[in-house]
């Protein structure tokens, strides 16, 4: 029932602009496990407990989404800052959570140094107008895939800064296969890259990896934070903090 409950909870952070469903799984603690199951199901290796754990993971997430996608559509529009507390909360509080398994020395400081200041700058760099050809594509698909795994950055804010996303959405509405075909085969590819490379990166530099991820994680607070803050706001904030240091323990096994 937890892992369906994350799920929701990822889908509910992928309806919120900026917000990466990646971070949420990253701060549950659920992080390493679902690179497993992944890898293992890229192995094509049966294994009944983490296939059910991919399954409900699965249903979660399809259940946040259209659970709460008017909902949390409504809530954003509406009550935008709180909205953006809360979830910074949640966040802040996920990663000093997750950070205390880390073994901070000088090269993870460094690590984790050098993926805020690289994803920061993505987070604040100008979007581009690319044509919508096959080639950019399928680079936006696995550029977007890499995004949606790794926490920090949402793959519509990819697809957004490589000036597809409206093609992209345009695309989805009409059901035009000559960009959803390249941009899926884009995702595909870059599922299979993110996973396997993190699979192989978490047995060989977990301490690293770690440290890196929590950078990016830690750089995309800064997208989301609200930009007026009054007592209400703070208290949200405050709250969604305190929630989210239990992330790990309430989620784990």
């Amino acid at each position: 029932m937890k892992d369906v409950l994350l799920g929701i909870v990822v889908g509910i952070a992928n309806i919120v602009p900026g917000v990466s469903g990646g971070t949420f799984l990253f701060i549950s603690g659920k992080y390493e496990k679902l690179i497993e199951a992944v890898n293992l199901l890229l192995g094509f290796k049966v294994d009944r407990k983490m296939f059910f754990f991919l399954v409900k993971l699965g249903v979660g997430i399809a259940l946040g989404i259209l659970a709460f996608s008017k909902l949390l559509d409504f809530v954003y529009q509406n009550y935008k800052e709180y909205c953006l507390a809360v979830f910074s909360g949640f966040i802040t509080g996920g990663a000093i959570s997750i950070s205390k398994k880390i073994s901070f020395t000088l090269s993870s400081i460094l690590t984790s140094s050098f993926a805020f200041v690289v994803s920061l700058l993505l987070l604040l760099s100008t979007p581009r107008d690319l044509p919508p050809v096959n080639t950019i594509l399928i680079l936006g698909g696995i550029f977007a895939a890499f995004s949606m795994v790794l926490p920090g950055i949402s793959g519509s804010f990819i697809l957004l800064m490589m000036g597809i996303y409206d093609d992209a959405i345009h695309a989805a509405s009409k059901m035009d296969i000559g960009i959803l075909v390249p941009l899926g085969v884009g995702v595909v590819i870059g599922l299979i890259l993110v996973f396997k490379i993190l699979g192989i990166l978490m047995k060989r530099v977990w301490n690293t990896t770690m440290s890196f991820l929590l950078g990016l994680t830690l750089a995309g607070i800064i997208r989301i934070f609200p930009t007026h803050v009054n007592f209400s706001i703070l208290f949200f904030l405050g709250l969604s903090f305190f929630i989210a240091l239990k992330f790990p323990k309430f989620f784990g096994e």
